[in-house]
């Protein structure tokens, strides 16, 4: 993944959203499937995504944030945005590096039968709890690549730039 200064999310259902986002100056656009997007619209956002993927290829570099491995839906999503222009897609609530694998075998599946080849894809893991920040070594080294210090240097970037990019949308907790 590429360092970015800044990184814009749109609803991948939210047609205006997306096309504000386009407008923007960001580095980086992010479709989202995930949360922003209500249930029912979710079909909707997929055959969204594919169009602007495609219409904004060339001027801005675009990643999609999927929905959950454990959602049951990241296959849908990834069948769906699967195409030419597409980066990268950004994996929310991982939290093991046996979920890092099970995403990677499923991309792979995809990309494969997209015609994509292998690897091609980038990922940027959502580190989501305590549990994921705490494993975070051991899901950089089960990324394609395993445990070379380039691919780790690479992952611990990706990690380390998405927190300080969300650090802003992060809620924050009141110990009392």
């Amino acid at each position: 993944m590429r360092s970015f200064r800044s990184l814009l999310y749109a609803p991948g259902d939210q047609r205006r959203m997306i096309e504000e986002a386009a407008a923007s100056a960001a580095d980086a656009l992010i479709f989202d499937l995930e949360d922003r997007v209500p249930m029912e619209r979710k079909g909707e956002a997929r055959s969204i995504i594919p169009e602007y993927i495609e219409r904004l290829k060339k001027n801005k570099v675009i990643y999609v944030r999927v929905n959950s491995f454990a959602s049951g839906m990241l296959r849908e999503d990834l069948e769906a945005v699967m195409v030419d222009g597409l980066e990268g897609i950004r994996i929310p609530k991982i939290d093991s590096p046996e979920m890092v694998k099970a995403v990677d075998t499923v991309v792979s599946e995809v990309e494969s039968t997209h015609g994509l080849p292998p690897g091609k894809i980038q990922f940027c893991l959502g580190l989501e709890s305590a549990r994921a920040v705490y494993l975070a070594y051991e899901m950089c080294s089960a990324l394609e690549g395993g445990g070379s210090e380039e691919n780790l240097d690479r992952c611990a970037s990706q990690l380390l730039e998405w927190m300080s990019s969300n650090n802003s949308q992060q809620s924050t907790v009141n110990s009392q």
